[in-house]
């Protein structure tokens, strides 16, 4: 398999690869630091999924950062998953004798494991994208395929993937978008209404944590009042009883007291 892509898409890559090499010599490696600075923003889809997890705090983009997340989980699960162990396709600088490699050097040789297809960086990306498209405001949200195009442009520039690698990690990325599109769409229509749908799309985040705090933390201050009432029972009849022992020796010593005085006059009056 990775041999017939090397094959059937020999001039595609060779064409885009070449034009991000003479787009380093023409700029004398001007934009060599924002490739890279760029292409951070796909590494494991991590800042991607970072943003989504923020989105889902606030109840007027849950959907979105839910979509969003559900997206790259799917793109992770086909891509990183699936397809790459089992085309196995290297990537173009492995080839040290190759023109690739020393396009790979001249700007930088970024280091990358595992194999080149499909690009993971342009799939979380495209699949984060087409979430944020499918799920937002569309005046708006369409912009955010721009970023998608830049994080694959920077892997092509920084030649650690094939244009190919790239493309299909687009599509992969779009239907995975989808996907997680239509399950969210039947997640709120399903759960409309109901408890879990109150819980998970109707709350903002602290509304949410009150209510997780009142209903599942709260329930352990009664009893800690009650040990509390319990503690101040136990001091109040630590005192109770000390003071009855008080009474009793105050008692006998006034009957002592007594005894002395009767004896007293008895002896006084022999």
């Amino acid at each position: 398999m990775a041999e017939w892509l090397n094959r059937a898409f020999s001039g595609f890559d060779f064409a885009l690869l070449e034009f991000g090499h003479n787009m380093h010599v023409s700029a004398g490696g001007f934009f060599d630091g924002f490739m890279k600075f760029v292409t951070v923003f796909g590494d494991g889809g991590i800042i991607l999924i970072l943003v989504s997890l923020g989105l889902i705090a606030f109840k007027k983009t849950r959907k979105i950062g839910i979509t969003m997340f559900g997206a790259i989980a799917i793109g992770a699960l086909i891509t990183n998953i699936t397809i790459k162990p089992l085309v196995a396709r290297p990537r173009p600088f492995a080839d040290e004798s190759s023109i690739f490699y020393t396009w790979w050097q001249a700007v930088g040789g970024v280091k990358e494991s595992e194999f080149s297809f499909p690009s993971g960086h342009s799939t979380a990306s495209m699949a984060a994208m087409m979430a944020f498209f499918l799920a937002g405001n569309k005046k708006y949200s369409w912009t955010g395929f721009f970023a998608a195009l830049l994080i694959g442009f920077s892997r092509i520039y920084l030649c650690v993937h094939y244009p190919s690698d790239v493309l299909f990690g687009f599509i992969v990325g779009i239907i995975a978008g989808s996907i997680a599109y239509l399950i969210v769409w039947l997640l709120y229509k399903y759960l409309k209404g109901t408890k879990l749908g109150d819980i998970l799309y109707d709350k903002d985040i602290i509304t949410l944590y009150n209510f997780i705090k009142n209903k599942y933390f709260n329930k352990k201050q009664p009893a800690l009042v009650d040990s509390q009432n319990d503690s101040s029972n136990l001091d109040k009849d630590i005192i109770n009883s000390t003071e009855i022992i008080d009474q009793n020796k105050a008692e006998e010593e006034n009957k002592n007291i007594e005894s002395t005085i009767v004896d007293t006059q008895n002896i006084s009056d022999k």
